[in-house]
């Protein structure tokens, strides 16, 4: 997820904005195809997110969290740090989609996420 946002600037706050505002331009009586696809794409990724979360529960590698809490805060931890533009900038100071911050942005991630959730993390 990290490389596909970084790899295209815009997504994110893209993203971010489709999550809370209505389309004020419907085309016809539904959706546009190019909404219905994304909404499936990003539908497929929260299911996949919260069987992943679930499997490791179930089979005791995660500790007991709430999945939609959780998923929130991966959507979160994920998605708002590429939108954030100039105020993540300067509170990284330096660029958000420069080579190293991506690189750091990637390890931080993932330790983040695996002392958060792995049982044992230790």
């Amino acid at each position: 997820m990290i490389d596909a946002l970084a790899e295209h600037p815009t997504s994110a706050r893209l993203l971010l904005r489709s999550l809370f505002e209505v389309d004020p331009f419907p085309l016809g009586d539904g959706a546009a195809p190019e909404a219905e696809a994304g909404d499936a794409i990003l539908l497929a990724l929260i299911d996949s997110f919260q069987e992943l979360i679930s499997e490791g529960i179930n089979c005791g590698e995660f500790r007991e969290v709430s999945v939609g809490h959780t998923t929130q805060t991966i959507i979160g931890v994920a998605v708002f740090h590429f939108a954030s533009g100039e105020f993540g900038n300067s509170v990284l100071g330096e660029p958000l989609f420069s080579a190293d911050a991506i690189a750091r942005r990637r390890s931080e991630q993932k330790a983040f996420f695996h002392n958060a959730l792995i049982r044992d993390a230790g």
